[in-house]
């Protein structure tokens, strides 16, 4: 999936995981989210990122839901 974003970086993405926030490696190849060296969140990469929630725990990737449900329509 990254291949193909990285190869059509203008393309529009839609993320429909089926998992919904329980492991970080669930949204970790989600680039286009913004998660990670944007403004909108503090990781300044996709490593700091997964080594930051996965401290964090369930709570944290529920924190990373809520604030991704806030910006949801936003980014269009």
């Amino acid at each position: 999936m990254l291949g193909l974003q990285n190869a059509l970086p203008k393309a529009r993405v839609v993320y429909v995981p089926a998992t919904g926030a329980t492991k970080v490696s669930n949204l970790s190849y989600a680039n286009r989210l913004g998660l990670w060296q944007t403004g909108d969140f503090p990781f300044t990469s996709r490593e700091d990122f997964v080594e930051s929630i996965e401290v964090g725990g369930i709570a944290a990737m529920e924190v990373v839901a809520r604030d991704l449900k806030a910006l949801e329509g936003t980014k269009c």
